[in-house]
């Protein structure tokens, strides 16, 4: 039985023993959503408590689930939906005209940079790139710029689902134009061209 997710909470699996917390390995506890996107699953002490990471490492007694267990189920799994809404995906490509990619992205290298940015492991056919100009998905990515993908984040026997996930592909070792640094730089640059 689950309470009710406290706001901002998420449920998660422990995947080792935390005494310090009182956790054992395999039991699913709530905690606060930052926390375990900062801490706890970049660590590797749980994972999110999706139907597959359950199956994987709870390591409770099966109990025949209630219509208010699969009600708490579909939070969580709203919760993760809305966090991947929010997730923008960084890819710092070599460009040297600042357009064109020098290799393509593929879409294993995005893949990987969702398991490692946002925590999610998935199959190629999970991932859905944005289609071209003859409409058809295209195979890789090739010019910088902010492109949306699609996840399949359905739980398992129902219906695919899909969100949207921004993918930001940015010249390496360039700043961002919308970043904090960059208009400082051009604030000063603008202020001093005012006192000459």
């Amino acid at each position: 039985y689950f309470r009710p997710l406290k706001k901002n909470g998420l449920r998660v699996v422990v995947r080792r023993d935390v005494p310090e917390r009182g956790w054992h390995d395999g039991q699913v506890v709530e905690v606060a959503a930052g926390f375990a996107r900062n801490y706890l699953i970049p660590g590797g002490i749980a994972a999110y408590a999706t139907p597959e990471n359950l199956e994987k490492y709870a390591k409770e007694i099966e109990v025949e689930e209630t219509p208010e267990d699969s009600a708490l189920k579909r939070d969580d799994y709203n919760v993760l939906m809305r966090l991947l809404r929010r997730t923008e995906l960084l890819i710092q490509r070599r460009a040297d005209d600042g357009v064109n990619c020098l290799n393509a992205t593929p879409k294993s290298q995005i893949m990987q940079a969702l398991e490692k940015q946002a925590r999610l492991r998935m199959e190629p056919e999970d991932l859905r790139l944005p289609k071209g100009d003859d409409g058809q998905e295209l195979l890789e990515l090739r010019r910088v710029g902010l492109y949306t993908c699609q996840v399949n984040v359905s739980l398992a026997g129902s219906d695919p689902e899909w969100v949207d996930v921004k993918v930001r592909l940015h010249p390496r070792g360039k700043p961002f134009e919308d970043s904090k640094r960059t208009r400082k730089r051009q604030e000063a640059a603008a202020s001093m061209s005012d006192m000459m």
